[in-house]
């Protein structure tokens, strides 16, 4: 009880940090004068827990992992704590550790549905689609308005050839949450690709480039690569519609010479 209190007071005295520091400089949560004060008297473990939660809504993701490893070598039985490390593993991109970590948080309570949400996302990024489909279709059924659940089931649904269910999940995304647009619509651009929409696709992939223009990246570079490698493939097929279009154009002044055509009536 005692440490659902420290934690408590702590998410009152600092209601607005997170969201003030979230894209600043690294953050001392020990320096914290409210920190400091919502934890005066709390024993060791409180304080490394209050601080790891502090590091996560700060979205210092990197400095709560340290601390979250060393509580639950400790106390191997609290599935809150596992699954928030799980959180922390997904965020800074390392699925496989969030996978094991949701894995333990599962097996400690297994009647939790918002943990396979998490393990769900950790399958997708690990490239495990079939295992993020099941997962987070789970946790969807009951946070159906849950847009990132939807984004990482359409991406996985997508790489598994399901476009139209796909397709679904990441329009569902995208109106739940306009800020995942950009990535919704990259990966309906690929669905669009793999079903023979390649103009839809062609217009979504240069859509996705745009929005990074002036900054170059890895994901830059494959977008540039994946609409080069369609127009590419498109060029045969623009070549043979042309090919059509010349020869139904002979067929038609052949058929519509001025031969064919009614002679003026004498005056």
């Amino acid at each position: 009880m005692r440490r659902v209190l420290v934690l408590l007071a702590l998410a009152l005295a600092v209601p607005a940090a997170a969201s003030a520091q979230a894209r600043r400089p690294v953050v001392d949560v020990f320096a914290l004068p409210e920190f400091r004060e919502a934890t005066k008297e709390a024993t060791a473990e409180e304080l490394f827990e209050a601080a790891a939660v502090m590091h996560v809504r700060l979205r210092q993701y990197r400095q709560a992992i340290p601390l979250l490893e060393a509580l639950v070598k400790d106390i191997t039985d609290r599935s809150d704590l596992w699954m928030l490390l799980a959180i922390a593993y997904n965020r800074i991109d390392e699925p496989r550790e969030a996978w094991d970590a949701a894995n333990i948080a599962i097996a400690l309570a297994p009647d939790t549905t918002l943990y396979y949400g998490e393990r769900g996302v950790a399958a997708v990024m690990d490239g495990r689609d079939a295992d993020g489909v099941r997962d987070l279709s789970r946790f969807l059924a009951a946070y159906r308005a849950n847009a990132r659940g939807h984004l990482y089931r359409g991406i996985a649904r997508a790489r598994l050839g399901e476009h139209d269910a796909a397709r679904e999940d990441l329009d569902r995304a995208s109106a739940l949450n306009p800020r995942l647009a950009l990535v919704a619509d990259y990966y309906v651009g690929l669905v669009a690709a793999r079903t023979g929409r390649t103009l839809e696709a062609q217009i979504l992939l240069r859509e996705t480039l745009e929005a990074f223009e002036g900054v170059e990246t890895p994901f830059k570079e494959t977008v540039r690569a994946q609409l080069k490698a369609l127009e590419a493939a498109e060029a045969p097929q623009r070549a043979a519609a042309a090919r059509r279009l010349r020869e139904a154009l002979v067929t038609l002044d052949a058929e519509h010479s001025l031969k064919h055509l009614p002679r003026p009536s004498a005056p």
